[in-house]
């Protein structure tokens, strides 16, 4: 299908103090033991290690009404194959589901955005505290009566922040996990993926794995906003800008995905960086790296020269590029033209490189909306669009 152009409105400033705030709230989730995983894992992903019910706030104080919410810990996949716990947060709204052919109710992995590396910055103690700046697009959902699941993404040893392979492992193995928790009532019904940012990175890198990974699951179909399908490109272009912190944080989150990645072609000041990284939430890191170059990090030549240099990292970092696996899901894609942090290039390019594969993938772009604004103004989009593929 062709592009899709619709307006927007210029709601930045607005979505960016809601996650600054957003990552002040909350202790490190390592403060409660429920996050440490056992010594052992199960052999199978998806696999469900513990579930307790929990409560999930719109703020500080003010409970989600109509919901019932547990959090997880299940057994995923690393990007290098290793068995991992990665823990997650299930909502299912008290409203009778729509209908579906099966006779269950439809489950969305929700996949959110790159709020930081730190502990705290969890989407689950989030959510808890009253301080997930994404739950307002999840209510959104349940109010469509579909359950969702939230994964906080491969988190121990560390957050394999960006990863392609942890992040869709964690996404699929979510659902697997939601429909072996007792209660829920989740063990049939259709499957979307929504996810917006990193969380759109992914959403999409899910729909290129769930055919090898985990063809069992009816995935009907997967929404994915600003996806960075080429980070590479993301970095290049965040080089100096007021995002150049997303440099140190990437990097930070390649070291955790594959801690055989040596440092040692990093600066002093780039090994000092990615240690504040992995700690931080994202606004921190933007705002202590803002239009700093990346040379401050790798030395003379920059980004360009590390991976010139450094033939391990260059590899990990092109593992990263989503577009040469196939989706068996439709997929809607949507981006803002305005996007200064991904470019639109980029998820044009991935919807290219689908389409040539046989997907059936749908392009939507908001002509004035820039990062944060397309989330906004794509949810009656996606409701609908998912709301279409999910219904029987």
């Amino acid at each position: 299908m062709g592009v899709t152009r619709r307006s927007s409105m210029r709601r930045e400033p607005v979505l960016v103090s809601a996650i600054r705030a957003a990552g002040a709230g909350g202790p490190p989730a390592g403060a409660d033991g429920f996050y440490a995983p056992p010594a052992a894992l199960p052999a199978e992903p998806g696999a469900l290690v513990r579930a307790e019910r929990t409560t999930v706030s719109l703020l500080p104080g003010w409970a989600l009404p109509a919901t019932d919410a547990w959090r997880l810990m299940y057994r995923s996949t690393s990007a290098t194959g290793e068995p991992v716990g990665v823990t997650a947060t299930l909502l299912v709204p008290w409203a009778a589901p729509p209908p579906s052919r099966d006779g269950g109710r439809a489950v969305v992995a929700y996949a959110v955005g790159g709020h930081g590396l730190g502990e705290q910055c969890t989407p689950s103690v989030q959510l808890h505290h009253g301080t997930q700046v994404e739950l307002a697009v999840i209510a959104a959902h349940l109010a469509q009566g579909w359950a969702v699941v939230v994964t906080d993404y491969q988190r121990s040893p560390g957050h394999a922040f960006l990863n392609a392979a942890a992040s869709a492992h964690a996404v699929l193995d979510a659902v697997r996990a939601a429909r072996r928790v007792p209660g829920a009532g989740l063990d049939a019904g259709p499957v979307g993926i929504a996810g917006y940012g990193p969380g759109g990175a992914a959403a999409a890198a899910a729909a290129e794995r769930h055919p090898a990974y985990a063809p069992e699951l009816d995935l009907r179909g997967v929404t994915a906003g600003a996806a960075p399908a080429n980070l590479a490109a993301v970095l290049a272009a965040a080089d100096g800008t007021a995002h150049a912190g997303l440099v140190p944080a990437a990097l930070a989150g390649l070291h955790a995905a594959y801690p055989d990645l040596g440092l040692e072609a990093l600066t002093p000041a780039g090994r000092s960086a990615l240690q504040v990284a992995a700690r931080r939430c994202l606004p921190d890191v933007l705002d202590r790296w803002a239009g700093r170059p990346t040379a401050e990090l790798v030395g003379a030549g920059g980004l360009a020269a590390l991976l010139a240099a450094a033939p391990a990292w260059r590899a990990r970092l092109d593992d990263q590029r989503l577009g040469r696996r196939t989706p068996r899901a439709p997929v809607l894609l949507y981006h803002g033209l305005g996007d200064p942090i991904v470019p639109y290039g980029v998820v044009h390019r991935l919807a290219d490189d689908w389409r040539s594969r046989g997907a059936d993938v749908q392009l939507a772009a908001y002509p004035v909306a820039v990062h944060g604004g397309a989330l906004v103004e794509a949810v009656p989009q996606v409701h609908h669009w998912l709301g279409r593929h999910l219904a029987p």
